[in-house]
């Protein structure tokens, strides 16, 4: 799960190709959304528990 979110730090690192601010910007939004997910889930299976 790790891999897709260093991909493009190891295109960066070893090809010197940085990603647009846009595409920044879009990861920024998903990684967000994703930890808010989890974070709300875990939270409710706490509730539950």
């Amino acid at each position: 799960m790790l891999e897709p979110v260093l991909n493009p730090l190891w295109v960066a690192i070893f090809l010197g190709e940085l990603p647009g601010w846009w595409s920044m910007v879009g990861g920024v939004v998903v990684l967000g959304a994703v930890t808010a997910w989890g974070l709300l889930r875990a939270r409710a299976r706490v509730r539950v528990a």
